[in-house]
């Protein structure tokens, strides 16, 4: 078996794979790379990488690289990013995943991993295994119809007692009160809400997005680059996601991108009729994230949502999730480093990142 990149004619051999995936009960396809996946001159470089055993594929991995701005410089670093392998439903195949990580590492030693459905998933285990730094990203959540999620979340109503429990809270409207009363007392705890911040949903992210990356990016020890065109790069035109521009009193302060999911698909099965609201990225100096976390939650709750989500690692935007209601809950998404990346900061303090849905896969593969 050898790892290469991904060819043209490699398309019969993946759609092959997937099909033996889809029989094994692996509902997660590899896509083949296009023109599209690589653009010339974009701030990030998207390149496919396949374990080619004989005349099939047998798992594939992008190597998808961006700058980051790491203890006040700009670094180029990679995501392994939706690694797939047939070991998923076939053990004879268990070597894959290490030697797609081995090709990678060797094209990109500052490699990270996000998401990976947690620390117990094969691949999280494998990072672990060859010592990468290992951590959750924070999980939030804020029901916004109790009731409705208590009758319909499937994560909760795994048991006849359980359900009938649940069902009990929903149908009597305690589970409602309970819920609306720790919610009062978080907004209580965190004092009056932002005044004078607005919001705009815009198409593209522009120059103004460009200020707010230059007045902002220094007050974090490791975030992505995000500036105008990296953000155009990361949300281009056609995903469906919503931009949303922060103002206080007429000046830019932070931008956030939010994520509208309605019940179809991957979401119902994992959700059950739920609308999800998710709120996925977003940048401004640390003391205004509860500013643009207080609206960005509003917008999706005037929109019909459910349940609101996100992931955030650091511990500003968990502290402005909070205060906007929501509540911490069991993270199922990991964030893994290689040496490589860890040996930037030296033996310092260990830094504060700045991780969250928009990195890596992106805010689609909720």
């Amino acid at each position: 078996m050898i790892v290469r990149r991904y060819q043209s004619d490699d398309a019969a051999r993946i759609a092959r794979l997937n099909d033996r995936l889809t029989a094994g009960g692996a509902n997660w396809p590899v896509y083949p790379e296009g023109p599209h996946d690589n653009p010339a001159g974009g701030p990030i470089t998207s390149r496919l990488f396949v374990a080619e055993d004989g005349d099939e594929i047998r798992g594939a991995v992008w190597l998808r690289e961006h700058d980051f701005q790491v203890a006040g410089q700009m670094v180029r670093i990679g995501w392994a990013k939706y690694p797939v392998a047939e070991s998923l439903v076939n053990p004879a195949y268990s070597g894959v995943p290490g030697a797609l990580l081995i090709r990678l590492l060797r094209e990109q030693p500052r490699l990270m991993a996000l998401g990976l459905g947690g620390h117990q998933g094969a691949f999280a285990r494998l990072l672990a295994g060859l010592r990468w730094s290992g951590d959750s990203v924070p999980f939030y959540l804020l029901p916004v119809r109790p009731s409705r999620v208590l009758r319909h979340l499937p994560h909760l109503r795994h048991t006849a007692a359980r359900r009938a429990a649940l069902n009990a809270l929903a149908y009597s409207g305690l589970g409602w009160l309970a819920w609306k009363a720790v919610e009062l007392a978080r907004r209580v705890a965190a004092g009056s809400p932002p005044r004078g911040v607005t919001i705009a949903v815009v198409d593209r992210f522009e120059s103004w997005a460009d200020e707010i990356w230059n007045r902002c990016h220094a007050r974090y020890d490791f975030v992505a680059r995000r500036d105008a065109a990296m953000l155009e790069a990361v949300y281009p035109r056609e995903m469906p996601v919503v931009r949303l521009r922060v103002r206080r009193d007429g000046a830019d302060i932070g931008w956030a991108v939010v994520v509208l999911r309605e019940p179809a698909g991957v979401v119902a099965a994992r959700f059950g009729p739920l609308t999800l609201g998710l709120v996925a990225d977003g940048f401004a100096l640390p003391a205004d994230a509860r500013a643009v976390v207080t609206v960005a939650a509003a917008y999706l709750r005037e929109r019909g949502a459910d349940l609101l989500l996100s992931n955030q690692s650091h511990p500003a935007w968990g502290e402005a999730l909070t205060s906007a209601g929501f509540v911490a809950g069991p993270s199922q998404f990991a964030f893994y480093r290689a040496p490589k990346v860890a040996a930037l900061f030296g033996g310092g303090q260990p830094p504060v990142f700045h991780v969250n849905r928009g990195d890596c896969d992106g805010p689609l593969f909720l």
